[in-house]
């Protein structure tokens, strides 16, 4: 077998660095975009009911012409719209539920499309909030026809910053998706390289067993062999050629003396049959 030059081992290193920097990337990345997909539903849910509040805020100042509702009633939905555009917007505590609020914590709205609608919704909120004000303060009439004809438009406003904030969420969805996508290759192809090289190591270990169980241990002065390399130093591990053959390969050996012997022990043997079977 060739000797190891110690050069494939780095390389293999290397490759495994190649891949799980990348994968360790991955893996930091996912959570961010899972958080931000928790946001945008956040914001998506939060925009939709102030479509809802924005009616009922109408909804209220009418009953509360017609005496049907306090003050009260109109002032509590409108801080809470007021306070929630806010907070999709420029980042904050929005409202989970407009009855029995529960908030969470989202920062500032990064994608620049649904940041300019909401921009726009803040802009037509603040007038027609200052309209709410006056009216419940003042009763105008002026104030009063303002909100019934610029209500629509709001609603309309927060539509689309409905769709675009949705988009948004579609594409970090999409990333995310991609971004797993990707991870998963990636363990795929670095889990298939480590049982590839596994896979050779064994296959290389068995060669070498197989080379190393080829190896017969035989003593240099008697020719014995060694049976049992555990024990090297204990006579027992020894025997004789033809012992080791009859018991390991079943063979059954007869005797003779080969012409170099036979002139050696029977110097006046003239040839002929040296005996054996």
């Amino acid at each position: 077998m060739k000797p190891s030059t110690g050069k494939k081992p780095y390389l293999v290193y290397l490759i495994y660095a190649a891949l799980l920097l990348p994968l360790l990337l991955v893996s930091l990345m996912i959570p961010r975009y899972v958080e931000m997909q928790i946001n945008d539903n956040a914001r998506i849910n939060c925009v939709g009911r102030l479509r809802m509040l924005s009616q009922k805020i109408t909804k209220n100042i009418l009953l509360y012409r017609d005496g049907a509702v306090q003050k009260s009633d109109v002032e509590k939905p409108l801080a809470l719209f007021n306070e929630s555009i806010h907070a999709v917007a420029e980042g904050g505590s929005i409202p989970l539920d407009i009855e029995q609020p529960q908030f969470m914590v989202v920062p500032e709205m990064d994608d620049r499309v649904s940041r300019r609608l909401l921009d726009i919704a803040i802009r037509q909120w603040e007038p027609f909030e200052g309209h709410v004000i006056s009216y419940i303060n003042t009763k105008n009439e002026a104030s009063l026809k303002y909100i019934l004809t610029r209500n629509d438009a709001l609603v309309e406003t927060l539509d689309r910053s409905v769709l675009a904030i949705q988009n948004h969420a579609d594409e970090d969805q999409m990333v995310m998706g991609l971004l797993s996508g990707a991870a998963i290759i990636m363990t795929i192809i670095g889990i298939t390289g480590w049982l590839i090289r596994q896979l050779r190591r064994y296959r290389s270990a068995v060669a070498r067993l197989a080379e190393i169980e080829r190896l017969l241990p035989i003593c240099a002065g008697c020719k014995k062999i060694r049976t049992d390399n555990s024990r090297p130093f204990d006579p027992r591990s020894w025997t004789s050629i033809e012992e080791y053959l009859r018991d390991s390969k079943d063979m059954v050996f007869t005797h003779s003396l080969c012409p170099d012997c036979m002139s050696k022990y029977d110097p006046g043997h003239s040839g002929g049959d040296t005996g054996g079977a």
